[in-house]
Protein backbone atom coordinates (compact mmCIF):
# COMPACT_ATOMS: atom_id res chain seq x y z
CA UNK A 1 0.00 0.00 0.00
CA UNK A 2 0.42 3.61 -0.66
CA UNK A 3 2.52 5.31 2.97
CA UNK A 4 0.47 7.77 4.56
CA UNK A 5 2.86 10.88 3.05
CA UNK A 6 2.89 9.81 0.05
CA UNK A 7 -0.72 9.61 0.18
CA UNK A 8 -1.16 13.00 1.69
CA UNK A 9 1.24 14.57 -1.20
CA UNK A 10 -1.57 13.16 -3.63
CA UNK A 11 -3.77 14.95 -2.24
CA UNK A 12 -2.08 18.15 -1.76
CA UNK A 13 -1.18 18.17 -5.53
CA UNK A 14 -5.00 16.92 -6.64
CA UNK A 15 -6.08 19.61 -4.36
CA UNK A 16 -3.66 22.38 -6.01
CA UNK A 17 -4.76 20.79 -9.77
CA UNK A 18 -8.51 21.02 -8.73
CA UNK A 19 -8.77 24.51 -6.75
CA UNK A 20 -10.04 26.27 -9.55
CA UNK A 21 -11.44 23.90 -11.43
CA UNK A 22 -15.03 25.36 -11.23
CA UNK A 23 -13.99 28.79 -11.82
CA UNK A 24 -15.80 30.22 -14.67
CA UNK A 25 -13.41 33.51 -15.39
CA UNK A 26 -10.23 30.97 -15.92
CA UNK A 27 -12.26 28.23 -18.11
CA UNK A 28 -13.30 31.37 -19.73
CA UNK A 29 -9.91 32.07 -19.97
CA UNK A 30 -8.87 28.72 -21.59
CA UNK A 31 -11.21 29.04 -24.47
CA UNK A 32 -9.60 32.36 -25.02
CA UNK A 33 -5.97 30.83 -24.89
CA UNK A 34 -8.10 27.69 -27.37
CA UNK A 35 -10.46 29.85 -29.65
CA UNK A 36 -7.91 33.29 -30.27
CA UNK A 37 -8.08 34.89 -32.89
CA UNK A 38 -11.97 34.34 -33.45
CA UNK A 39 -12.77 37.76 -31.37
CA UNK A 40 -15.90 39.77 -32.08
CA UNK A 41 -16.80 42.62 -30.36
CA UNK A 42 -19.58 44.21 -29.30
CA UNK A 43 -21.09 47.81 -29.38
CA UNK A 44 -23.87 48.16 -26.94
CA UNK A 45 -27.04 50.38 -29.64
CA UNK A 46 -30.21 50.79 -28.69
CA UNK A 47 -31.36 48.27 -30.58
CA UNK A 48 -29.05 46.00 -28.58
CA UNK A 49 -25.44 44.79 -29.76
CA UNK A 50 -24.31 44.79 -32.67
CA UNK A 51 -20.97 42.83 -33.24
CA UNK A 52 -17.25 43.02 -35.04
CA UNK A 53 -15.29 40.73 -35.98
CA UNK A 54 -11.74 41.19 -38.61
CA UNK A 55 -13.10 44.83 -39.27
CA UNK A 56 -16.70 42.96 -40.64
CA UNK A 57 -20.03 43.21 -38.77
CA UNK A 58 -21.59 39.43 -37.60
CA UNK A 59 -24.48 38.25 -35.85
CA UNK A 60 -24.56 35.41 -33.00
CA UNK A 61 -25.89 32.91 -34.83
CA UNK A 62 -30.29 31.92 -33.87
CA UNK A 63 -29.31 29.02 -32.61
CA UNK A 64 -26.61 30.35 -29.84
CA UNK A 65 -27.65 30.85 -26.18
CA UNK A 66 -26.02 34.37 -26.69
CA UNK A 67 -28.90 35.77 -29.66
CA UNK A 68 -31.10 37.17 -27.58
CA UNK A 69 -28.76 38.22 -24.34
CA UNK A 70 -29.95 41.67 -22.97
CA UNK A 71 -26.82 42.26 -20.99
CA UNK A 72 -23.11 40.89 -21.74
CA UNK A 73 -20.94 40.73 -19.29
CA UNK A 74 -17.81 41.55 -21.47
CA UNK A 75 -17.38 42.96 -24.88
CA UNK A 76 -15.42 40.99 -26.05
CA UNK A 77 -16.64 36.72 -27.18
CA UNK A 78 -14.56 34.14 -28.63
CA UNK A 79 -16.32 32.29 -31.10
CA UNK A 80 -15.18 28.65 -32.23
CA UNK A 81 -17.20 28.96 -35.93
CA UNK A 82 -17.78 32.07 -38.58
CA UNK A 83 -20.21 30.98 -41.21
CA UNK A 84 -21.81 32.58 -43.39
CA UNK A 85 -26.09 31.86 -45.11
CA UNK A 86 -28.16 34.92 -45.55
CA UNK A 87 -25.35 36.98 -43.30
CA UNK A 88 -22.41 36.27 -41.52
CA UNK A 89 -23.16 34.59 -38.59
CA UNK A 90 -20.82 33.37 -35.09
CA UNK A 91 -21.22 29.73 -33.39
CA UNK A 92 -20.68 28.55 -29.97
CA UNK A 93 -19.33 31.72 -28.24
CA UNK A 94 -18.51 32.90 -24.96
CA UNK A 95 -17.65 36.26 -23.37
CA UNK A 96 -14.60 36.75 -22.03
CA UNK A 97 -12.91 39.23 -20.20
CA UNK A 98 -10.58 42.16 -21.53
CA UNK A 99 -7.47 40.66 -19.21
CA UNK A 100 -7.84 36.92 -20.82
CA UNK A 101 -7.45 38.85 -24.46
CA UNK A 102 -4.74 40.51 -22.72
CA UNK A 103 -2.77 37.42 -20.94
CA UNK A 104 -3.91 34.63 -24.02
CA UNK A 105 -4.24 36.68 -26.89
CA UNK A 106 -1.77 37.91 -29.75
CA UNK A 107 1.08 40.67 -29.35
CA UNK A 108 0.78 43.31 -27.33
CA UNK A 109 1.73 47.05 -28.61
CA UNK A 110 1.40 49.87 -25.97
CA UNK A 111 0.77 53.48 -26.59
CA UNK A 112 1.31 55.45 -23.46
CA UNK A 113 0.35 58.74 -25.05
CA UNK A 114 -3.32 57.70 -25.51
CA UNK A 115 -3.37 55.39 -23.07
CA UNK A 116 -4.00 52.25 -25.30
CA UNK A 117 -2.90 48.28 -25.65
CA UNK A 118 -3.57 47.08 -28.74
CA UNK A 119 -3.33 43.31 -29.08
CA UNK A 120 -2.05 42.11 -32.65
CA UNK A 121 -2.97 45.61 -33.54
CA UNK A 122 -6.38 45.29 -33.66
CA UNK A 123 -8.08 44.81 -30.53
CA UNK A 124 -7.61 48.18 -28.60
CA UNK A 125 -8.35 48.75 -24.70
CA UNK A 126 -7.81 51.65 -22.83
CA UNK A 127 -5.40 51.64 -20.13
CA UNK A 128 -3.34 54.11 -17.66
CA UNK A 129 0.83 53.28 -18.17
CA UNK A 130 1.37 51.86 -14.75
CA UNK A 131 -1.65 49.21 -15.72
CA UNK A 132 -0.10 48.84 -19.18
CA UNK A 133 2.94 48.44 -18.00
CA UNK A 134 2.29 45.84 -14.81
CA UNK A 135 -0.02 43.59 -17.39
CA UNK A 136 3.06 43.53 -19.93
CA UNK A 137 5.42 42.63 -17.43
CA UNK A 138 2.92 40.11 -16.12
CA UNK A 139 2.10 38.93 -19.85
CA UNK A 140 6.22 38.38 -20.47
CA UNK A 141 6.77 36.77 -17.68
CA UNK A 142 4.16 34.20 -18.57
CA UNK A 143 5.40 33.86 -21.84
CA UNK A 144 9.06 32.67 -20.59
CA UNK A 145 7.59 30.25 -17.81
CA UNK A 146 5.22 28.99 -20.23
CA UNK A 147 8.16 28.33 -22.97
CA UNK A 148 10.54 27.38 -20.01
CA UNK A 149 7.46 24.29 -19.51
CA UNK A 150 7.11 23.85 -23.22
CA UNK A 151 11.03 23.27 -23.45
CA UNK A 152 11.37 21.68 -20.03
CA UNK A 153 7.97 19.42 -19.90
CA UNK A 154 8.79 17.34 -17.17
CA UNK A 155 10.13 20.85 -15.13
CA UNK A 156 7.86 21.17 -12.23
CA UNK A 157 6.89 25.18 -12.48
CA UNK A 158 4.33 25.66 -9.93
CA UNK A 159 6.87 27.08 -6.87
CA UNK A 160 9.05 28.83 -9.65
CA UNK A 161 5.77 30.34 -11.35
CA UNK A 162 3.47 30.56 -8.79
CA UNK A 163 3.44 34.10 -8.13
CA UNK A 164 3.05 35.32 -11.79
CA UNK A 165 0.27 32.65 -12.02
CA UNK A 166 -1.61 33.40 -8.69
CA UNK A 167 -0.91 37.19 -9.24
CA UNK A 168 -2.99 36.37 -13.28
CA UNK A 169 -5.36 34.20 -11.98
CA UNK A 170 -6.42 37.32 -9.72
CA UNK A 171 -6.78 39.49 -12.27
CA UNK A 172 -8.67 36.78 -14.12
CA UNK A 173 -11.49 36.00 -11.46
CA UNK A 174 -11.98 39.48 -9.54
CA UNK A 175 -14.52 40.93 -10.86
CA UNK A 176 -13.69 44.52 -9.48
CA UNK A 177 -10.39 44.54 -11.89
CA UNK A 178 -12.24 43.83 -15.08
Amino acid sequence: GKSEASSATESQVNHSHSVHAQSIPLLKSLLCASLYPNVAIAQASPSGYRFQAEQESISIHPSSVNHNCKQLDSNFLVYFEKVKTSQVYIRDCSTVSPYSLLFFGGDLRVDHGNQRIYIDDWISLTASPKVAALVTELRGALDALLKRKIENPKEDISETGRDVIQGIITLLTDRKSV
